[in-house]
């Protein structure tokens, strides 16, 4: 089973740096392949020593606490066994969902020490991260920002000093500076590297950087322009870029109009309630869609429909990930 693990990971590497410019630069997190690979392992695996598919648990679990805050999830966490994870033929994304699963469950995480090691090891020259070990060298913002945005939320979560903050810091500038003139029209990889900088930022406490924040600013002006320009070829993913620039950037606000938003979302919602791959009608369903059209009603206060089905097709895509 170790060789299909591996095979996933290349697979998912390859969709993570190959597709960088043709595609969001969160299409890694948005795509099936990655779950969908980690359950015909786990189908194919004895029942009784089944790998849990923390890439589904997570999205599922963040996706039924946004739809009722009340939700009682002590059976989900009862469910999941306190073991560590192995570390031999993992990447940062591994790990990543591993911990944020573990911490939204509260629960413990096991093999810290080693986890803060293999974090360390991924860091590059110039303080950002890397994917996993295979990569390191490579870097540049389309292929650093997210497994750097990923290597601070896990110090984060497991209270673990990062390495080499002034690096990171100096990185951060120079990143944020590049985005200025970055010749990117696709709204939602431009807005994604615009809102995750702006996120290290504020975890790194540098939110009173002049530099950086008027690098930041600039960026945001351009990008503005760029949201909805299409209403025909929306996405979710757009959607969500917008929400999150808004919660990023308090001072500047992109208009978003509610009523069209809430139509949209309806009229792409499979009948179980969830949301198929990218938002694109006739795809199967896809739980990290399903997370960020779940994510961008909340946030925009606006009704979700189906909302029975939907809750159906959470507990299930939980279950299947035990």
């Amino acid at each position: 089973m170790k060789k299909k693990t591996t095979v996933v990971i290349l697979i998912a590497i390859t969709i993570l740096f190959v597709l960088f410019f043709k595609t969001p630069l969160n299409n890694f997190l948005h795509s099936k392949t990655h779950s969908q690979a980690l359950k015909s392992n786990k189908v194919s695996k004895d029942v009784n020593n089944k790998q849990i598919d923390y890439f589904t648990l997570f999205y599922a679990l963040k996706s039924q606490k946004l739809i009722d805050q009340s939700i009682n999830i002590n059976h989900i966490a009862y469910k999941v066994k306190e073991e560590p994870l192995l570390l031999k033929d993992k990447t940062l994304v591994d790990v990543y969902f591993y911990v944020k699963t573990m911490n939204l469950l509260e629960k413990q995480v096991y093999s810290k020490r080693e986890i803060i090691k293999y974090v360390n090891s991924l860091q590059t020259e110039d303080g950002s991260f890397s994917i996993d070990p295979n990569t390191i060298g490579e870097s540049d913002l389309k292929t650093s920002i997210l497994p750097t945005k990923m290597a601070i939320e896990i110090y984060e979560d497991l209270n673990a000093e990062i390495p080499n903050n002034k690096k990171l810091n100096i990185w951060l500038t120079k990143s944020a500076k590049s985005l200025e003139n970055f010749d990117e029209s696709n709204y939602v990889s431009y807005g994604s590297y615009l809102y995750m900088l702006k996120e290290i930022s504020n975890k790194l406490n540098l939110s009173g950087s002049e530099e950086l924040n008027s690098y930041l600013e600039t960026s945001l002006s351009n990008l503005q322009p760029l949201f909805l320009t299409n209403k025909t070829k929306i996405t979710v993913e757009e959607i969500y870029t917008a929400t999150q620039i808004n919660l990023f950037f308090k001072n500047k606000q992109i208009s978003m109009d509610k009523r069209f938003i809430e139509s949209f979302m309806e009229s792409i919602q499979l009948k179980d309630g969830s949301f198929p791959l990218y938002g694109i009608k006739g795809r199967s369903p896809d739980i990290t869609t399903t997370y960020l059209a779940v994510s961008s009603t909340k946030h925009l206060k606006v009704s979700i429909a189906r909302q029975y089905q939907l809750k159906h097709y959470l507990q299930k895509e939980l279950q299947e990930s035990l």
